[in-house]
């Protein structure tokens, strides 16, 4: 089982990247929210037709294990905090100290 870091950035409050998981392409969105203080990441298929939108981003937990039914990686996707543990990320912290892991199937 292979572990990837996703190539996560907090250059800007939205962009978008393509990562291929699973031998499948898919497009990643991510958005800061200033008014909530929060990240969410959106999916799509290599096409850009939505799979899923507005996954808010937290710490400790599988980001897609509640969506399992639709055609997402079927990997764990584990957000984590390498400093506070237990700090979800901030604009700032994001792609620094809180990473997103892939972890293959």
């Amino acid at each position: 089982m292979a572990v990837l870091v996703l190539p996560i950035s907090n250059d800007k409050a939205h962009y978008e990247f393509i990562t291929t998981l699973d031998g499948v392409e898919y497009v990643f969105t991510f958005r800061y929210n200033f008014r909530s203080a929060d990240w969410y990441m959106s999916i799509a298929d290599d096409t850009k037709q939505p799979i899923l939108s507005g996954i808010p981003v937290r710490v400790n937990r599988d980001l897609l294990d509640q969506y399992r039914s639709y055609p997402v990686p079927q990997g764990l996707m584990l957000c984590i905090n390498n400093v506070n543990p237990k700090v979800e990320a901030t604009r700032d912290s994001f792609s620094k100290d809180v990473v997103i892991l892939y972890y293959e199937v």
